[in-house]
């Protein structure tokens, strides 16, 4: 697929891919040295590798029969024009990113490194997670701002359902006890603070920031092995290429590593993703 080609379509609406999941229907907004930037209407911005995508196609259909003529028309777009991929991950240091957009490698978490040709990221199940840049495929910042607004609803919800509950269930018991007034008055009281005390805990729990993963500087990737030798680790996140067990060591131009029922040989070049377990 030719720059020139690509060039061409930059400011219109395109399809990435015409299916799998890394297919994505958006506006192609810059194309770069080794990557393209596309506006979705969901992930927001998506960085794609062009080493990996297979064919573009261009929306045809009037704006009227796509029905996203006039919002896309009026969006404004930020994104980075970086010198190549590379440098895109290296803008997003520190950010919640999201690897790919579906399939077995595909994570979110908040990325701890970026170097010449690999990346550590910070994932909630499988603390830090090695990823080879060259089989990247993807990458966009997660978008926060819905998950800020989901959380304070939810923590609110969670308040007021409690201090009902509360509430209700503490003052028919004092009722029956006490008297109507004392019962009412004390299951109103004791609702709202129980429903305070849960809300505000919640709340508290949900902008607690986990500690960063420890992790491994190396200068490649391939000098991870030695790192991470006698180690039990897991190579590559899913799918018919995904081996745990002991990483022994990495000799002959092959990571070998002991499993429960076999000692596989594994060739770097076809290593993803790597991480301890």
């Amino acid at each position: 697929m030719s720059d020139y080609y690509i060039q061409s379509l930059v400011g219109r609406r395109i399809n990435v891919n015409k299916g799998g999941p890394e297919a994505k229907a958006g506006e192609l907004l810059y194309s770069g040295y080794n990557y393209v930037v596309v506006g979705t209407d969901k992930d927001g911005v998506v960085y794609y590798a062009t080493r990996h995508l297979k064919s573009f196609g261009e929306v045809v259909q009037s704006d009227n029969e796509t029905g996203n003529g006039d919002e896309n028309a009026l969006r404004t777009w930020d994104y980075f024009k970086p010198s190549c991929f590379s440098a895109i991950l290296d803008n997003m240091l520190g950010e919640n990113i999201q690897i790919n957009r579906g399939g077995p490698e595909s994570r979110q978490g908040k990325l701890l490194l970026s170097t010449y040709d690999y990346i550590v990221l910070s994932t909630e199940k499988e603390g830090a997670v090695y990823y080879k840049t060259e089989h990247v495929k993807s990458v966009s910042v997660v978008q926060r701002k819905a998950d800020g607004e989901g959380d304070t609803e939810s923590s609110n919800e969670s308040g007021r359902k409690t201090s009902r509950a509360s509430g209700k269930s503490t003052g028919k018991a004092s009722g029956r006890a006490s008297g109507g007034k004392t019962g009412k008055a004390s299951g109103k009281q004791s609702g709202k603070q129980s429903g305070k005390q849960r809300c505000e805990s919640s709340s508290q729990s949900a902008n607690t920031i986990a500690p960063d993963p420890e992790f491994y500087q190396e200068y490649g990737f391939n000098d991870l092995f030695d790192r991470l030798k006698l180690r039990k680790v897991k190579i590559n996140r899913g799918g018919p290429d995904a081996i745990e067990g002991m990483l022994t060591e990495y000799v002959g131009g092959y990571v070998v590593v002991y499993g429960e029922k076999e000692i596989h040989r594994i060739l770097p070049k076809h290593i993803k993703s790597l991480s301890s377990l």
